[in-house]
């Protein structure tokens, strides 16, 4: 915040830039209310990603191995989140090695940033781990998506 004050006075009293001096104030965006799926572009502000959702086709679709899905499906982060949270041991032991949540939230939503922290939870679980290995990358996973998207 230190810097505010050198650039605000470039500004003159009448609000206008003083001549010769460019305005460098960083753009400030309201929170998105559509996903970036809909709209087909890459989102860099804030979005409610708890309050929307994406199209069915590009819905997260948990299993527990290839072809046996377990019928829950998160279209935002918020239903991710909840699935986490209830999800049975099997459903991360086959998401995880193939940083399936991480894709998913890179693809679809754009936040890098977000999809990093979980790729870096999901590198911890293989199809053998242990239980207490698959409950500390799950609150771990949890953590990143309440750290994104805080109530």
């Amino acid at each position: 915040m230190a810097a505010w004050p050198a650039k605000e006075a470039a500004m003159s009293r009448s609000g206008s830039v003083n001549p010769g001096r460019a305005a460098s104030r960083p753009s400030v965006s309201a929170p998105r209310t559509r996903s970036p799926a809909a709209s087909g572009t890459a989102i860099s502000g804030p979005i409610k990603y708890d309050q929307t959702g994406v199209e069915p086709a590009r819905r997260f679709q948990f299993r527990t191995e290839p072809g046996a899905p377990t019928g829950a499906v998160a279209a935002n982060l918020a239903e991710l989140e909840a699935e986490l949270s209830g999800c049975g041991e099997g459903v991360l032991r086959h998401h995880c090695p193939g940083h399936d949540f991480s894709r998913w939230v890179a693809d679809v939503f754009h936040d890098g940033s977000l999809a990093a922290d979980l790729a870096a939870a999901e590198a911890a679980i293989t199809p053998r781990s242990l239980g207490a290995v698959v409950a500390q990358v799950r609150l771990t996973l949890i953590a990143a998506l309440q750290d994104r998207h805080p109530r």
